[in-house]
């Protein structure tokens, strides 16, 4: 028997029990849709993850102290602070461009409130000035709009992102303002109030010295949405007023000399010449971070992660593959005098057994398409979904949590023929050995 009538009289087959091998690949169709949509689930948070810390440069290592203890909290001394001894040294490492320092401010603080123009509002939690990422803001990267980012060379001031200007600090009358208008508020004093514990107060007196696309939780309300009770200020402290806020709330006018830097953001020239750097770095006692071996580590987790959802999947699909063995099995007894004529008109074991293979095959692979076409459409659904209710909230943003690839469609379109093909082994190897004879007086 030539390919071409094996695989006519399979469709064949199928299409005399439409009904049949509908219900029995929507077992398959199940399996799938779970597994693409799971899997997509993977692929869309670990691209989200891994797009937004690329962000950070590829050419970029951060250091951070080394701790006694797993807790990194102000309040733990570390064993090898950064110290400004030690970030001169690390200047001097061939191939380093420039190093960023950066101080946390401490957890306890209850409180730090902006007065900008007799207008006070609290402060959010975006303390760092190194920092260029932001997860609300379209595509991951805060920008500047007015005045210098922090840098190597620009550690004072406070940057305040536009839409506090706006929704919080009520210094301009529209969003987004012209760039004229907000490089009108670059110098404005500022003076930042932080309560203690204790109940007592210092205000810290310093200049608007940016404005920048920055956004916290409260500014992502656009003009308009919903009010709430309390507006935050999205504001990037200066590594230098951070300074003397620790200075004060420890008492410590040494800070630096005894508990160092919080972390630094070293650059370097090249990619090739990252992990060098990163070594030499770790010499000194500290912890060095490279965005490549980061964003390997998250590739490893959402492996596994994949893995772990993608077996929710394969459940569906084991049951799916029972009902595709059984269905066949119930064609062998109702074909079984087709099988006896066909032998006896010349059709060999491995034309029947082919034959069978072929329908089980096509079972699953109609069980697959239809998956793929459920699962992207319910991508789909999600993703609208999750950014209508973020939206609802006030966070415009567009998150695409769930992407389908073309390596994922053809994954599971081959993987679902593929069970179809392996539960159908069993009831086509019994219909291949199936005696002519016996088979033509089957009634």
């Amino acid at each position: 028997m030539r390919f071409p009538d094996m695989l006519g009289n399979s469709l064949a087959s199928l299409r005399r029990r439409k009904v049949r091998t509908i219900l029995t690949s929507i077992g398959v169709f199940v399996g799938i849709v779970t597994i693409v949509t799971m899997v997509s689930a993977g692929i869309g948070t670990e691209q989200q993850v891994t797009s937004t810390l690329s962000g950070l440069g590829f050419e970029t290592i951060t250091v951070n102290p080394d701790y006694s203890s797993e807790s990194n909290s102000p309040n733990n001394v570390p064993t090898h602070p950064l110290t400004p001894e030690i970030v001169a040294l690390i200047k001097q490492i061939p191939n380093v461009v420039s190093v960023i320092t950066d101080i946390s401010l401490p957890d306890a603080i209850p409180e730090v409130e902006i007065s900008i123009n007799g207008t006070s509002a609290p402060v959010s939690a975006f303390f760092s000035n190194a920092g260029s990422i932001n997860p609300l803001v379209s595509g991951g990267t805060i920008s500047m709009i007015a005045g210098p980012n922090f840098d190597a060379t620009h550690q004072d001031g406070v940057i305040i992102g536009a839409q506090s200007l706006y929704n919080s600090l009520h210094l301009v009358g529209t969003y987004p303002a012209d760039t004229s208008v907000y490089n009108q508020l670059l110098g404005t004093p500022v003076h930042l109030t932080v309560t203690d514990p204790r109940g007592e107060q210092q205000v810290f007196t310093t200049t608007i010295a940016g404005v920048d696309t920055n956004s916290n939780l409260d500014d992502a309300r656009a003009p308009g949405a919903r009010s709430i009770t309390v507006r935050n200020a999205s504001v990037r402290i200066g590594a230098n007023v951070k300074l003397a806020i620790v200075q004060w709330w420890y008492r410590q006018p040494d800070y630096l000399e005894k508990r160092g830097y919080s972390r630094a953001t070293v650059k370097v020239d090249t990619i090739p010449h990252v992990n060098a750097v990163a070594d030499q770095i770790k010499g000194y006692g500290l912890q060095a971070d490279t965005v490549p071996a980061l964003i390997d580590q998250i590739s490893r987790v959402f492996t596994i992660l994949q893995l772990m959802l993608t077996s929710v999947g394969l459940l569906a699909l084991l049951v799916a593959s029972i009902g595709i063995a059984n269905t066949m099995i119930m064609a062998i007894y109702e074909r079984t005098r087709e099988i006896g004529v066909l032998k006896a008109l010349g059709a060999t074991r491995r034309d029947i057994l082919g034959m069978f293979m072929l329908e089980a095959s096509f079972i699953g692979l109609l069980g697959g398409i239809l998956g793929v076409i459920g699962g992207w459409l319910l991508d789909l659904l999600l993703n609208w979904g999750l950014n209508a209710y973020l939206q609802s909230q006030g966070f415009y943003v567009n998150l695409q949590i769930f992407q389908v690839n073309a390596t994922l469609i053809v994954s599971a379109l081959i993987f679902a023929a593929f069970i179809g093909l392996l539960a159908g082994l069993y009831p086509a190897r019994r219909a291949a050995r199936l005696d002519p004879l016996a088979a033509l007086r089957h009634e």
